[in-house]
């Protein structure tokens, strides 16, 4: 997510978000602004002229497994940095003067080696997002089949069918199976997403959520001890203002004595009686409802 307004960053004509600040089954995209309006100067609004073909899915899925039409990322990636795309000289005021200018920063986007060609993010909150929805789509699928929740075969669909999807965390390659998890299971020792709810605090240094469930300490499960999960209160001087409104929101959360449902990225660390999850960046941590409330990316007082 960024600042409005959207633009176009090689021809600049005007963009709506589609599917990026609301939640829906489409992948997160632009749309031109108003509709009907067309880019400019041989622009597609690609890097290239024939654009990036990319499949969420296969076309054939095995027997058993659910494939709905549902935009998966296949990939959790690190934040790109901010890449200015005009010259030095230019005034930052109106769009391209010509068609030489809109090849020149086409190809400045096309030479990023750390653009891949699937379907990625560098914010769990769109996975998330998917991932529920394609729990949903797999539970309508099961109940028509019959299948009872709970039963033997509806355990099998659910298994099978989020096993099938792809997902790649900082070039750990994993599923939409295991690359979750939450109270019921012993915390990975690798970077997972892992889900819970709890209440929010803060200290002088960080906003703490502290998970009402206690979490497995081992796999047979014979010891149970809370998980407090944690991000730092100082942002970077160069975070984005998106980051400075999560801030903000969480603060106001823990001023309310308010619980969340979170999802955070990263791995949990037992230290002594207590699971530690230490989150680095405000783009591995999400919450049910976050940016639908009133707070402003100014952080209050306590």
């Amino acid at each position: 997510m960024s600042a409005e307004p959207y633009k176009c960053p090689f021809c600049e004509v005007a963009y709506v978000d589609k599917c990026i600040v609301t939640e829906c089954v489409k992948a997160p995209h632009f749309g031109l602004v108003p509709k009907g309006e067309s880019h400019r100067n041989g622009c597609n609004g690609e890097a290239t002229d024939g654009g990036v073909s990319v499949t969420v899915k296969p076309l054939r899925a095995p027997k058993g497994v659910v494939v709905g039409e549902i935009d998966l990322p296949e990939a959790l990636v690190s934040r790109r940095k901010t890449t200015r795309l005009r010259t030095p000289d230019d005034d930052d005021i109106g769009p391209p003067r010509d068609a030489t200018e809109v090849q020149r920063r086409r190809r400045i986007v096309a030479g990023d080696p750390t653009i891949q060609s699937c379907f990625t993010t560098y914010n769990i909150r769109t996975i998330v997002e998917a991932y529920k929805r394609l729990r949903s789509r797999v539970h309508e699928a099961a109940v028509a089949l019959k299948q009872k929740p709970g039963s033997d075969d509806y355990k099998k669909t659910f298994r099978t069918s989020l096993e099938f999807h792809p997902l790649v965390l900082n070039k750990v390659k994993l599923n939409y199976r295991i690359a979750f998890s939450n109270f019921r299971l012993f915390p990975s020792r690798e970077n997972r997403i892992h889900n819970g709810d709890g209440a929010v605090s803060i200290d002088d240094n960080f906003i703490i959520i502290r998970d009402e469930n206690n979490w497995p300490t081992t796999f047979e499960k014979t010891r149970v001890v809370p998980l407090t999960v944690k991000i730092a209160r100082t942002l970077p001087p160069d975070s984005p203002t998106t980051h400075a409104r999560a801030l903000a929101e969480l603060v106001q959360l823990a001023l309310e004595n308010k619980s969340i449902e979170w999802w955070a990225y990263g791995t949990p660390n037992l230290n002594d009686d207590q699971f530690g999850l230490v989150v680095e960046s405000f783009d591995h941590l999400y919450w049910k409802n976050q940016y639908n409330r009133s707070a402003k990316a100014g952080e209050p007082k306590p």
